[in-house]
């Protein structure tokens, strides 16, 4: 003798459903939250990288223009700024520091005709430095941390933080022909 059931007895308890439907969601969230993490970190990085980028070429451009000028005369200046009188053109080039931007402007017959401005990450000491001994001038920079500490600014004296100097020979201030600095015999 065969029995007969109906359809809905055979079929799975009422609301079993329901706990793989949360399952899903689950599973879908947790792959949802991963892909945005890994994201984020794309992202971050690619930040990072385009800071670093934009500081290399500032710096590059920075020390083109410097042993360009240094070519031409000798330096005059203190700490903060540096002068460079360039017979060949007749115009005055000064390098002045202010905080983290380095300012070239050239000067003839009173009338500025160029100005550059080199800015670097905020945080980031510079300073001229002079040594008539080895008749160099070297540009000393300090570089700020890319990633202070959360809550503090950025600063150049702290652990871990790179410092660059760019040296230049300087020409002597008597006019003598001495040989160049760069070149040994």
């Amino acid at each position: 003798m065969r029995t007969h059931r109906c359809q809905l007895c055979t079929n799975a308890r009422r609301g079993a459903v329901f706990h793989y439907y949360l399952l899903y969601v689950l599973i879908a969230s947790i792959l949802m939250s991963s892909a945005g993490v890994c994201l984020h970190a794309v992202l971050k990085a690619d930040r990072i990288d385009e800071a670093a980028s934009l500081f290399l070429k500032t710096l590059l451009r920075l020390e083109e223009q410097l042993r360009r000028d240094s070519r031409f005369a000798t330096p005059d200046g203190d700490n903060t700024s540096l002068q460079y009188s360039d017979s060949e053109n007749e115009q005055t080039i000064r390098w002045t520091i202010d905080e983290n931007m380095i300012l070239r402007q050239a000067v003839r017959d009173q009338a500025m005709v160029a100005m550059d401005r080199y800015v670097f990450r905020r945080g980031t000491r510079l300073e001229f430095r002079h040594d008539a001994e080895l008749r160099l001038v070297a540009l000393v920079l300090h570089e700020a941390s890319a990633n202070p500490a959360p809550g503090q600014p950025p600063d150049a004296s702290t652990a871990g933080n790179r410092t660059l100097e760019i040296r230049l020979p300087s020409r002597p201030v008597s006019g003598t022909s001495d040989a160049d600095p760069e070149v040994s015999e």
